[in-house]
């Protein structure tokens, strides 16, 4: 689950990225309506992948690792 504080509103855009940078995911979503999302990680297969947060004025990037 994806939780989101007070901070991140309006249109944003959630990535995940794999080892070599390449946008394996992508999604728009308003969190006005929303404060957690829910992302199946199910299919990737297990490694280290890059997930991104923006609201087209700042971005936050965490490291996942899948097991």
């Amino acid at each position: 689950n994806i939780e989101l504080n007070d901070e991140w509103k309006g249109d944003l855009n959630i990535q995940i990225f794999n080892t070599l940078g390449q946008p394996i995911y992508f999604e728009k979503i308003n969190s006005i309506n929303n404060q957690n999302w829910e992302i199946d990680l199910s299919k990737l297969n297990s490694g280290v992948y890059q997930f991104s947060i923006s609201d087209g004025k700042r971005m936050a990037i965490q490291t996942i690792l899948k097991q």
